[in-house]
């Protein structure tokens, strides 16, 4: 029976400064020529995916935490905080001293003026890498799905995710630098729930792939979630749990489910 399959990118099939594994392209190769339907399942937005894991045989995907989804060949959802509200949330961030990254479905726009520390180099990385889509603030067209946040003073946190909370949930992790700020209504798990009813499939008939707190919606909304062993020990407590993505984690799983 067919499957629908859910990947998170980045610690699942792909590592920044390395790319996609072998392995991982292998196997995702494989699971296609196998009948079985991939999707992306990402927090990226639509607009920042490295070429070679767009040259993966993906039919879709769900970006920006839910807010941009696209499946069978339609875009499901293309959600975005518009307008005013766009400014108040931007001085928000700067009055808590708070560098950041604005995703929407088409570009991701930053301030040049103010980069988190050491992120000068990744700037220009960024900039090769996503071939244009780069943008600064001052080109902003009005339009906030996704915004990943550099807080100078981490104290700040609660006072960030309380004061923008009108339109944002916060995600913060303790292994990262950064905090996620999700559109109100969207998630990971609200894009896999618009797949599955796009495609007639059902929650038994998909699998989720991921390994940090932003893939918690989509394990959950799966009918098996799975999680790479550099997840967080609360997910893999929770979740089927594999080997780390450089000991081909992801090849090994897809085998002992069979889905390759």
């Amino acid at each position: 029976m067919k499957k629908v399959l859910f990947f998170d990118i980045d610690g699942t099939i792909y590592r920044e400064g390395y790319g996609v594994y072998d392995s991982a392209a292998d196997a995702l190769r494989r699971c296609a020529r196998n009948g079985h339907l991939l999707m992306l399942c990402t927090g990226r937005g639509a607009s920042s995916i490295p070429d070679e894991v767009t040259e993966l045989p993906f039919s879709g995907g769900v970006f920006g935490c839910g807010t941009y989804v696209y499946a069978d060949g339609r875009v499901l959802t293309d959600a975005a905080l518009l307008g005013s509200a766009c400014g108040e949330v931007v001085d928000i961030l700067y009055k808590n001293r708070c560098p950041f990254f604005i995703n929407n479905s088409d570009y991701i726009y930053y301030d040049p003026s103010y980069i988190a520390e050491g992120f000068r180099d990744k700037i220009q990385k960024m900039n090769y890498a996503y071939h244009g889509r780069l943008r600064t603030l001052s080109e902003l067209d009005g339009r906030i799905s996704k915004l990943t946040a550099y807080p100078e003073d981490r104290s700040l946190i609660p006072q960030i995710a309380r004061e923008l909370s009108p339109w944002f949930d916060c995600i913060e992790y303790t292994e990262y630098q950064y905090i996620e700020l999700t559109l109100k209504g969207y998630s990971k798990g609200t894009g896999v729930d618009l797949v599955l009813k796009e495609l007639n499939l059902t929650r038994e008939q998909s699998y989720g792939f991921g390994d940090s707190g932003n893939d918690l919606p989509m394990l959950e909304a799966v009918g098996r979630g799975i999680v790479m062993g550099e997840a967080p020990r609360h997910l893999q407590d929770r979740f089927i749990s594999t080997g780390s993505i450089h000991q081909d984690g992801l090849a090994d799983v897809l085998a002992r489910l069979d889905l390759i």
